[in-house]
């Protein structure tokens, strides 16, 4: 903002962007740098850039960075002066988010006393095959009497396959574990870890279930950040029910905090790489809008995934397997992924640059 008399100088300020790890010792870089004249009375001016310019290690040590635009204004005015920075911390690191760790909600499921184990579902994507060997979730007790009243909690968490875009009937992992009452002070997370970990390729969820009977426990919400559409699903009909699982528009938008931990990532095997080596993009690079064409074996459908492993178009129902696909004119220009689900159940992957 500038509110400067018309007949006074303009305002000059400069802003810079910057990326660095706040590990002791780890990298920075600069995304972002310019500079202008505020006029005089001007209320707004766009000051933007990309962020994924700055360039990141590709080590696979966890990182946990700090994004920030910083504006020099010149303000001497006390009241004024600290709002010139925005900053976002972003961790890369073992698990899959959507939240920033820090609940100002909470989520349940509805108390039911006749129906089957009721389960919540969260979808995430993986960019290529690999193990879930924990899930974290962050519960919210109450502690009086006749509630949570202090005492420890039993929770049976899952992963599902990927059924046409909704959670498969039936877990392909379950188990069942105790939740500390209460959480560790400082700590919002529990994790609940599997016996043996879960492969997953593509689309899968994570979850869990509620027994009809007993106490319900409600779990931390993410107010600062919303989930894709058709992300979080609910089942409280039973795995016998053809199709039960509903998608769930909360009511108050936010990011459950459930987060599954993966491990022992699998290298692409020559077979792998023989699948995806099968098919290319045509054209690519693609102007953002058009059409690309896929040449190569049979697919099921197709997908496009951010660098980040992020769904951000999926091929509509009426137009899976179909060779041509139609990008969304929104689309921003960077990097993707073409997902190819495979008829054996094998996933494929090529990368696409938008221009």
């Amino acid at each position: 903002n500038s509110l400067t008399s018309p007949g006074q100088t303009p305002t000059p300020i400069s802003w810079q962007g910057t990326v660095r790890d706040l590990a002791a010792g780890g990298f920075s870089a600069t995304w972002l740098t310019g500079g202008r004249p505020i006029v005089a009375a001007a209320r707004q001016e766009v000051v933007q850039g990309d962020a994924a310019t700055a360039p990141l290690p590709t080590t696979a040590v966890a990182k946990r960075l700090r994004y920030q635009l910083a504006l020099q204004t010149n303000e001497t005015n006390p009241l004024t002066l600290p709002n010139d920075t925005t900053r976002r911390d972003v961790e890369l690191a073992d698990y899959y988010a959507y939240d920033d760790g820090s609940a100002e909600y909470i989520l349940g499921l509805v108390a039911s006393n006749t129906n089957p184990t009721s389960y919540v579902a969260l979808a995430y994507t993986a960019s290529q095959p690999d193990y879930v060997k924990s899930l974290r979730v962050a519960p919210v007790f109450n502690n009086t009497p006749g509630n949570d009243n202090n005492q420890p909690r039993t929770i049976i968490v899952a992963v599902w396959d990927d059924n046409n875009g909704k959670p498969a009937n039936l877990p392909k992992a379950t188990i069942t574990g105790t939740l500390t009452n209460p959480t560790a002070s400082g700590q919002a997370f529990q994790e609940i870890t599997f016996a043996t970990p879960v492969p997953v390729a593509g689309r899968f969820y994570v979850g869990y279930g509620q027994p009809s009977t007993g106490q319900f426990l409600n779990y931390g919400l993410d107010l600062n950040n919303q989930l894709p559409a058709n992300a979080l699903f609910s089942n409280t009909l039973g795995a016998a029910i053809n199709d039960p699982w509903r998608a769930v528009t909360l009511t108050t938008p936010g990011a459950p905090m459930f987060r599954p931990v993966l491990t022992q990532t699998l290298l692409a095997t020559r077979a792998q790489q023989a699948l995806s080596a099968a098919f290319t993009l045509y054209p690519n690079p693609a102007p953002s809008g058009t059409t690309v064409v896929v040449e190569g074996p049979a697919f099921r459908q197709a997908a496009l995934l951010d660098v980040l492993g992020r769904p951000v178009w999926r091929q509509p129902a009426a137009e899976a397997g179909q060779a041509t696909l139609h990008l969304p004119s929104s689309l921003p220009g960077g990097v993707y992924l073409v997902q190819l689900a495979l008829p054996d159940g094998n996933t494929a992957t090529r990368r696409l640059v938008v221009d």
